[in-house]
């Protein structure tokens, strides 16, 4: 966890933690689990994150997602490693 995350700051009954769960991020089942804690559609749900293969997993499973980064960061040079990254996620789930 990063030394300024306040867990206060959340709701207890939406936090994951993956290492309580056994589920890791980006994959498919920690998102569904997400949206299975909050008793409402995906589709009323938002994820934020700066990985861009979490935001398109998030998508994958109906949610709304948001990419955040901050400035001057930028990915570009390891955008089409994140793309197949993604591209094998999709394929372990058939």
């Amino acid at each position: 966890m990063p030394t300024d995350f306040d867990p206060d700051a959340f709701d207890a009954d939406f936090t994951l933690l993956s290492s309580e769960i056994g589920k890791q991020k980006p994959e498919r089942a920690i998102v569904e689990e997400a949206v299975m804690r909050t008793g409402k559609p995906a589709n009323q749900s938002l994820y934020c994150s700066e990985d861009i293969v979490e935001t398109l997993m998030a998508q994958q499973v109906g949610m709304r997602s948001i990419r955040v980064q901050s400035l001057p960061n930028t990915d570009l040079s390891g955008l089409r490693r994140k793309i197949t990254d993604f591209q094998a996620l999709l394929g372990e789930e058939k």
